[in-house]
Formats: C-alpha cells, structure tokens, sequence
C-alpha cells in the first residue's frame, strides 16, 4: 500500500494501460459512503449516488463494481473499512494498488468547480446511466447550454447547470470525484511523451447507483463458474508468462465467450458485464433485441464479416489527438444548428456563418406576407367577376412562384378560364382537387427576380 507522501513506485514509470480503472471511496459522517470511478479506456467519469450506510459489504459492492486497478482511499475512512480493501488487494490476482490520501484531497467544493468549468469548456459531456428519451433530451440540452455559456457565465449560474445533470447532494461521491480529478492531473503530469495523448483527461461524466446492478460475491462468481481463474488442466496450456491464457477461463461463461470478443476493448466490456450484471429490465430487453437481430439467419453471414473485420481495426484511440477533436466538434457547434435541425429534420446553419445564405433565409421566411400583398396585386388586374377566384400566391421548390386559383365546377366550364386563362397570358401548370396553379406575368417576374429560393438554400447548405 502506498500513502499519498511516498514515492511513485515503478508502475507508475510504466505506460498506463488503456484498461487502466481507478476508484476513490470515501464516507461522511461515518454513515455515507460515496464512490467516484475513472475508466482510462473511454475517458469516463462515473459518479456514485451516495449509499446512507458505510460498511465492508457497501465497499465489496462499489469494487466489485469497479474492477479498479488502483484504488484511492480517504484517511478518514473506518478503520474496519480500510483493513477489508487492504485485504480485498492481497488475495487480488490482478495488479491492484491501494493508496491512502489526505481528506483534504477529497473536496465536495472542488468537484463541483471542475465539473461545471469542464462542462461550460465544452471538455467533456453529461450523460444519464440509464436514460429515458426525455430524460436525455434535457441533458443533452442543458450540456450544450453549459458549452455555449462559456467562461464569461458566472461560478453560480454553472453550479446550477451542472446540478440539473449531476446530483450534487451527492456529498461523498462528488468529494471521491475531486480525489480523482487530482489523481488524474497528477497522472498528467508525469505521463511521459510516448503515452498516449490525453489518456487521462475526462471526456464523458455520468451519475450511476448500485441499485440498478445486481450483487455478486467474488465467491459467488467463482462458484457458478461465471470467471475462473484455476491453472489449466492441459499441460500443454502453461506458460511462463504468468498473465497469458494458462488459466482456465475457457471452463467458464466468461470464458466460453471470450473469444468471440474482437478487440481489448471488447473483452474488457464483456468481463464488465459478467462482473456487473444489471437489473434494468430496459437494458436487458435492448441486449436481448440485439442479440436476436444478430442470431437472425438473414444476418449470420454479416455478423460473422463484422467480427472478421473488428478484428483487424487497430486501436484508434493511441492515433486521436483529443484537443484537436475538441477543436473540431467545437466548429461544428458553431456551425450547426441541431436544435433547429432536430425540430426540421433537416440540416441547419447557425446565423452568421455565412452572410448570403442568411439573405436567402430572410428573404424566404418573409414570402409569406410578400405574397399576400402580390396576391392582392394580382387580383386587381383582374375582371370583378373573376377576382372571387384567387386565393392566394405560393412558392413551390424548383415550379416557383404560383398563383393558386379555385375552379368553379357549378358550371359547365371553368368560369376563371372563360374569363382570364383564354388570353394566353395565364398558364395552368397543374391542378389538385378543386385548385388549379397558374404561371402569370406577376409569377414570371417573382421568378426571374428572386429564382428558386429554396434550391439555393439547399445549395449553400451543401
């Protein structure tokens, strides 16, 4: 075990591993316990709901849970808590780390700043454990309202923010949270040049609770043959290596579908799973409505060509530059409208990216009154007695401006034809149950004026 004062030991020097997980613990007034866990592997934050109990079976559970390759403790924490994780890392097969660190490390006050400077920097992104389509929504909404707030919103106007996407009553987890977010500047610090670029910054935060996850004891795992870690049988299977696949894992579930995994990443999720079993009825029958698409014959020969080619995919994250990815979706932000391309379910342009394309905007959100005053003009060209006719003027994509005219079948023929269409200067493009559209002199004008508004939209747009 190592203290927050001792020198780093040499798995530190190492380069950090990309399965690398980290879990702070820490309890408040000796009656809640909170956890907060960094996941290297996809930059992500998990962030306890606070359990209003502090004993070995809550600390079994958040391990468990976490599968830590180091674990942050604060001194606080009981006596009788501490010495269990102490023993939790001995008989730990894996390379576990305990290290001890000062209370003042864990700071409520100091998660709650970084968090909402993270969130308004556009540096990382909030997201529901388990949300509902609504529930989402309003995230995703407050997030990008954290992003475009920027440096220049207030310290308190951020805390509420970041309160409606995480919860900060929450007292020890957030402080496990500011523990972790020391460690992973410290951890920065020292990575060397040959590490993998931003490895240790937080892109994703989400809140999770152990109620929706079922418990299983490390005995329990063992005894249903879920993991298995026994040497081999076959002679033929050991090795020197003492971490390659001498054990038996193959004998259990997790091994029997081990191999079917395509990438470390793969395998590190699906042991995840195994160790994390989930009693969220929504996300079971998600898992099981994609196990059926991917079992169903039509598609047995593209789930096998999507393993083959998973398998030859390299780790694209060692070739990511994470600041000049925050660059990129950070002009994306500013060039892309999504709300207003949600609610039109098409693409749209923010104001102010371009300065035609926001002419041509203008000019087609005003057609509506323009064409009211032209269909007014239109009608005073017109006989008195055909004037009864007109109901408006319209703009139709690529057919352009129209005037659109009521046909009279009272009568044997078209009262409107008889009276205006006759001359040759109304032409009748199409009709469409009792409207008929025509092309007149005022409509060539529109045209030759203004040209197809919406396809020079649509052009700028590309």
């Amino acid at each position: 075990m190592e203290t927050a004062g001792d020198a780093p030991g040499d798995w530190e020097s190492e380069s950090p591993s990309l399965v690398e997980s980290i879990v702070a613990i820490d309890v408040r007034d000796k009656r809640a316990m909170g956890c907060s866990i960094f996941s290297a592997a996809d930059g992500m934050l998990k962030i306890a709901n606070d359990i209003p109990m502090a004993n070995e079976n809550v600390a079994e559970e958040f391990l468990n849970y976490a599968q830590p390759t180091t674990i942050l403790m604060s001194r606080r924490v009981p006596e009788a808590i501490l010495t269990f994780v102490e023993k939790h890392v001995e008989r730990s097969t894996q390379d576990l780390h305990l290290r001890l660190m000062p209370s003042s490390d864990f700071s409520h006050t100091f998660a709650c700043e970084e968090l909402s400077s993270h969130g308004s920097n556009g540096g990382c992104s909030f997201r529901s454990a388990s949300p509902s389509g609504a529930e989402q929504q309003c995230m995703e909404n407050n997030g990008r309202a954290m992003q475009r707030s920027g440096r220049d919103e207030p310290q308190c106007m951020k805390l509420v923010r970041c309160g409606s996407l995480i919860d900060l009553e929450s007292v020890a987890s957030l402080s496990c949270a500011g523990a972790l977010l020391t460690e992973l500047h410290r951890r920065r610090s020292l990575a060397s040049s040959s590490s993998s670029p931003g490895i240790f910054d937080v892109r994703t935060v989400t809140m999770f609770n152990l109620a929706d996850h079922v418990f299983v004891s490390e005995e329990s795992l063992l005894s249903l043959q879920i993991i298995n870690h026994e040497s081999h049988p076959n002679s033929q299977a050991w090795s020197i290596d003492s971490s390659s696949s001498s054990e038996k894992e193959n004998l259990s579930i997790y091994g029997l579908l081990h191999s079917l995994a395509s990438t470390p990443q793969g395998r590190a999720h699906l042991r995840h799973m195994f160790l994390q079993p989930t009693s969220d009825l929504d996300i079971i029958l998600d898992r099981q409505r994609t196990i059926s698409l991917l079992l169903h014959p039509n598609n047995e020969e593209k789930s096998r060509r999507v393993g083959s080619i998973l398998r030859k995919i390299s780790n694209i994250i060692d070739g990511i530059n994470p600041m000049v990815l925050t660059r990129v979706g950070d002009l994306i932000e500013r060039v892309v409208n999504f709300d207003q391309a949600k609610s039109q379910q098409r693409y749209s342009v923010r104001p102010g990216v371009d300065d035609e394309l926001d002419g041509l905007k203008r000019q087609y959100d005003g057609l509506d009154s323009f064409l009211t005053e032209v269909a007014n003009h239109v009608a005073q060209d017109l006989p008195i007695c055909a004037r009864q006719y007109i109901r408006s003027c319209i703009f139709l994509p690529q057919l352009g401006f129209l005037t659109v005219v009521e046909q009279d079948h009272r009568q044997s023929g078209s009262s409107f034809d008889e009276e205006c269409a006759g001359d040759g200067l109304w032409k009748k493009s199409f009709t469409d149950n009792d409207t008929a559209y025509y092309k007149n002199r005022h409509m060539t004008e529109l045209d030759e004026q203004y040209g197809d508004i919406y396809s020079q939209i649509s052009g700028k747009l590309r």
